[in-house]
């Protein structure tokens, strides 16, 4: 093989590798979830929630994984004073898309 059929080669693969990476990130940003739906438990804490695309509701301690991950558009994981955690969809104003609003429907 000669040199330059070596260089260009090598600069193929960079290209490649270059846009795979970008694919990822584009899918990882374009991956984001949004809740749709919560359920309550019996004490009106909520428990599941429902992500767009998805018929079953996910447990809520597993939303709060993949908030903190980055992986919901319109909620979020807080952290309470005794360490605990819960999930809060993001503030726009509005009171019908939050958890508990959702949950009563």
């Amino acid at each position: 093989m000669s040199l330059l059929t070596s260089v260009f080669a090598q600069t193929l693969v960079i290209i490649v590798i270059f846009e795979a990476i970008e694919f990822v990130k584009g899918m990882l940003v374009a991956g984001k979830r949004k809740v749709v739906d919560a359920r309550q438990d019996h004490e009106g804490n909520i428990s599941h929630v429902r992500l767009e695309g998805n018929r079953n509701f996910t447990d809520v301690n597993k939303a709060i994984e993949i908030a903190k991950r980055g992986g919901l558009e319109n909620a979020h994981a807080v952290k309470k004073k005794d360490g605990g955690e819960y999930l809060r969809t993001n503030p726009d104003g509005r009171s019908g898309n939050n958890l508990d609003e959702m949950a009563q429907d």
